[in-house]
């Protein structure tokens, strides 16, 4: 079956599913909100599936976005870049034709982007100190206890223990914590992309479809990190191969929640 004709009509509601909307007064602009069932592996077949034929291009579109957003200064086009990103993957749903140059029609919403990728930059940045800083307070007090209450080398080989274990706690803690800060902005470009939303607006949007879906799009993510940590592991190369399908695996994510009828 040919990839483009199949993407036509891209969506296959998943059953009956209860929607809300957004707020009493409900502009054109504010399509229904969905509850989804989200498995994570099936999310990354479908993307894979999407992507069919152009993977090669695809790749090469996430990758140049990823790197052009992080190379420029304070990461000012990196909202840009992902709403080209989205709009690649928003043509390819729609059957129509992608071209490595709709990466760059994300700047025809630059300001947009950018608002929103400096919102989600300054609450990561408060949330992440937050978090930082309690761990700082946590390690310190757990120490000063050892420090108290034994001596000698009983003392140094349990606060090595100790040392490990919070290392491996902290890890485990900075990943659901990295999720959860990401968490109100995980649909924001792909709102800016599709329905030409501000950034604050688009914002409000992606949080409330995430509170609606907030068990399965935590577990999406986690898994996703998971198996990007993993590729990761092997010279990065395969992880840079699994981008372009995590990211796509987070559209069909976003379309099954905004965009099923």
């Amino acid at each position: 079956m040919n990839i483009d004709n199949q993407y036509n009509n891209p969506y296959t509601p998943q059953g009956e599913m209860p929607t809300t909307t957004l707020g009493p007064k409900h502009s054109p602009k504010d399509g229904p909100i969905r509850k989804v069932n989200v498995r994570p592996l099936e999310l990354l077949s479908r993307s894979k599936e999407l992507i069919g034929n152009q993977y090669g291009l695809f790749l090469g579109i996430s990758l140049v976005g990823i790197l052009v957003g992080s190379m420029v200064p304070f990461g000012i086009v990196m909202g840009p870049m992902l709403i080209g990103i989205y709009l690649c993957f928003l043509h390819r749903q729609a059957g129509r034709q992608v071209e490595f140059g709709t990466l760059f029609k994300g700047f025809d919403q630059f300001g947009e982007g950018l608002i929103a990728y400096l919102i989600m930059v300054g609450f990561s940045i408060v949330a992440s100190m937050v978090t930082v800083g309690l761990f700082v307070v946590v390690a310190l007090a757990a120490w000063a206890l050892i420090a108290g209450t034994m001596e000698g080398e009983a003392a140094a080989g349990l606060g090595i223990v100790v040392g490990i274990v919070a290392y491996l706690v902290f890890f485990l803690v900075l990943m659901v914590i990295s999720v959860l800060i990401n968490l109100p902005f995980v649909f924001a470009f792909q709102l800016i992309a599709d329905r030409k939303l501000s950034g604050a607006e688009a914002i409000k949007q992606s949080w409330a479809g995430a509170k609606l879906n907030f068990g399965g799009i935590i577990w999406y993510m986690l898994v996703n990190y998971f198996l990007l940590m993993l590729a990761a592991m092997a010279c990065y190369i395969p992880a840079i191969l699994l981008m372009p399908v995590s990211m796509g695996g987070l559209f069909l994510l976003y379309s099954d929640i905004y965009r099923g009828e």
